[in-house]
């Protein structure tokens, strides 16, 4: 029976250790196409499971040889491996704040009292939504807190919303060659001009999916990147820190604001799930604070975000 146990986890070892490794090659699946590229970017996602499926396998080899258990280091892989999270602000720094919410609020939901009640509790400069239908996009038009929006609705699951406390210039909806919306704005805060991009990429369920993600991103990170302003990437992006979509931008300066916390699917308290619910910032941005927000009642759970900068122009001064 033991050697059975053994002669088992020897077998599914390497296969574990190889999926824990697989971020290590995204900057390589960035971008491309094939069926082997897309498994091995689906794979990618899953590096909680894949780390908490290799406790017990190397248990179990150490149960003959205890020099396997080195191969436990493995399973803290997926926070080295994962793109480079945002800076920590100075405490005590005098720079402007800026709090940005993103919430899936799943496509089937027709009434936001919900979301509003969190936001009552815990408000944001900016809110994006996604998965807006027509009829919840009806109710948001009686929200007063937020008065500046753009929205998008739709009756598939790629409606899309952004709400701000502040006036928004240049905005506007930008559409994929699939048709699903994004959307970009300048907010005016008083401590000056922040960039958004909010975006809802096409799931990868096939390699055209999946290089149509990566090229939205990409589009997206490099449309900002030459903005003279701080900016930020928001939404549902159907990529985890470890996916090809997300490793490459590091190099231009982008960083990750959100945690490695699981935000899809909600099922068991998200602990078994990914995290593909993120912000990206660009480099002016250091992080104050991130984390999940409260089960909604959609499959996803909402990410808030506050983040620090030096303060800057107004929109439309130069």
């Amino acid at each position: 029976m033991l050697d059975a146990i053994v002669r088992r986890a020897r077998w599914l070892l390497p296969l574990l250790v190889f999926a824990l490794l697989l971020p290590l090659a995204s900057p390589w699946l960035h971008g491309r196409g094939g069926h082997v590229v897309w498994l091995l970017d689906l794979a990618v996602h899953w590096q909680w499971l894949h780390a908490i499926m290799l406790v017990p396998v190397v248990v179990a080899c150490a149960l003959r040889d205890r020099r396997w258990l080195v191969l436990g280091l493995l399973s803290l892989l997926p926070w080295i491996t994962a793109a480079p999270r945002l800076i920590d602000a100075v405490p005590g720094s005098a720079n402007a704040r800026f709090t940005l919410i993103s919430a899936n609020v799943h496509w089937s939901t027709r009434d936001p009292r919900a979301l509003a009640a969190w936001l009552t509790a815990a408000p944001a400069d900016v809110v994006v939504i996604l998965e807006v239908s027509p009829a919840y996009a009806q109710a948001l038009s009686q929200w007063s807190d937020y008065p500046y929006r753009v929205i998008e609705a739709a009756a598939d699951p790629f409606g899309i919303a952004l709400l701000s406390r502040h006036p928004l210039q240049q905005a506007q909806v930008l559409h994929d060659p699939r048709g699903l919306a994004s959307i970009d704005v300048a907010v005016d805060t008083p401590q000056g001009c922040v960039a958004v991009r909010a975006v809802h990429p096409m799931p990868p369920i096939s390699p055209p999916e999946k290089v149509l993600r990566d090229q939205l991103l990409a589009a997206a990170v490099s449309e900002l990147s030459v903005a003279a302003r701080p900016a930020l990437i928001v939404g549902d992006f159907n990529a985890t820190p470890w996916s090809s979509a997300l490793t490459p931008f590091a190099a231009q300066g982008w960083r990750r604001a959100t945690a490695l916390v699981p935000t899809w699917p909600t099922w068991g308290r998200g602990w078994l799930g990914i995290p593909i619910d993120q912000v990206l910032a660009s480099a002016a941005w250091r992080r104050i604070d991130s984390r999940r927000g409260p089960d909604l009642g959609s499959d996803h759970f909402p990410v808030r975000v506050t983040l620090a900068r030096a303060p800057s122009a107004r929109c439309g001064t130069t």
